[in-house]
């Protein structure tokens, strides 16, 4: 995860790229701005940030925003994440492969919680696939957006949620029977 060296040599890297953003601020403002940078980039790996703000540099006339460092660095993070008909492919796979009494596997969380919302059994015996396809990708989507906005939630907002959903005590869970294999 960033470090604050990590933070800092990125800050001189684009220094030198937008020398003009820097002679705007006094020495106080410039470890004020660090700080912070440190603790709103502080979830993202060093060499992602490091290789975000050189594709920033190559692409944006202005010294970059934190929200800008992140967008870049979650979209080199996220790069092979299925797309929706990628993802049905994968399940249509898995009805020839193992049929309705089988245990499918598949590549990612957010596949599996799409089909446990048709159940595996509904999705082999559906008839007309086109329909169902359709909303397996809407599905799909909505799970895989869910789990784009918790990645990119920064650590202490999560963990205030998760608090907060905790101290409403227990929650009904439901669930449609496949779950994805641990490890």
């Amino acid at each position: 995860m960033a470090s604050r060296k990590t933070i800092e040599d990125m800050w001189g890297l684009l220094a030198i790229e937008y020398p003009e953003y820097g002679k705007q601020m006094t020495t106080p403002q410039v470890r004020a701005q660090i700080d912070l940078y440190t603790r709103l980039l502080a979830d993202i790996p060093d060499e992602v940030l490091i290789a975000a703000a050189l594709k920033h540099t190559r692409t944006c006339k202005w010294f970059p925003k934190v929200s800008e460092l992140c967008e870049v660095a979650f979209s080199m993070m996220e790069v092979g994440i299925k797309t929706a008909e990628e993802a049905w492919n994968e399940v249509t796979k898995e009805m020839r492969r193992v049929g309705y009494y089988g245990n499918p596997d598949f590549t990612c969380q957010e596949i599996y919680d799409a089909v446990n919302t048709f159940g595996w059994e509904n999705m082999c015996s559906a008839e007309d696939h086109s329909v169902l396809r359709a909303h397996f990708y809407r599905t799909y989507e909505t799970y895989l957006k869910r789990s784009r906005e918790e990645r990119r939630m920064l650590p202490e907002i999560r963990n205030l949620i998760k608090g907060l959903l905790a101290s409403k005590g227990p929650q009904k869970v439901i669930t449609g029977g496949l779950t994805k294999a641990a490890g």
